[in-house]
């Protein structure tokens, strides 16, 4: 009996020994719902960036590109969806962007592209060098879905959010940089005395 699933999916993201964040975390959840899910790892760390220490190695776009090659040459680029999350550099983002354009091409252009453009956070900063912010902003036109946090969607807009109205702004900027989805996670917002009955 050939079981079905509701597609297939690259995943490419970091993988931590301790935690659940990227792959670790996506992985199972996915397969759960009913997903075949191929996990293309670009960190292999003790833990996320945001301990103190953090020990392991980035993936390099070299290794990127070469992973996407033995998927080409088995025939195995026939996906429904690519996920891609944290990146260490500008040159990996590219890579992951080049294959996704190769695989979209293989399904007529119909492939759907997430895109988590891990940035940092309000509490920690930027977890990865400045000039990525530059590469995610001009990676957007290419994905259909953006998951950035409050942190990441206010740097790639160039905005502030300090309540509702800013953050409809901000969602209006994101959506003309190329993305039809954007999704803003982390947001608080204190509700005004006179609005609470």
């Amino acid at each position: 009996m050939q079981r079905t699933t509701h597609g297939r999916i690259l995943s490419i993201q970091s993988h931590t020994v301790h935690g659940y964040v990227g792959n670790k975390a996506a992985t199972f959840p996915l397969q759960l719902l009913g997903f075949d899910v191929d996990p293309l790892n670009t960190v292999n760390f003790s833990n996320h960036t945001g301990y103190s220490f953090v020990r392991g190695n980035s993936t390099t776009s070299a290794e990127i590109d070469d992973q996407i090659d033995g998927l080409r040459m088995n025939k195995l680029i026939d996906y429904d969806y690519v996920l891609s999350g944290f990146v260490k550099s500008k040159e990996a983002l590219e890579s992951i962007l080049k294959a996704v354009k190769e695989i979209r091409s293989t399904h007529n252009g119909s492939v759907k592209y997430f895109l988590d453009p891990v940035l940092g956070d309000d509490d920690k900063g930027f977890y990865v060098p400045k000039a990525m912010l530059e590469a995610y902003r001009s990676s957007m036109r290419c994905a259909n879905v953006i998951t950035p946090n409050k942190f990441e969607a206010e740097k790639l807009s160039g905005k502030e959010i300090s309540g509702e109205s800013d953050a409809i702004e901000i969602f209006k900027v994101l959506h003309e940089m190329g993305p039809e989805f954007v999704v803003i996670t982390s947001l608080e917002f204190t509700a005004p005395k006179n609005n609470v009955k």
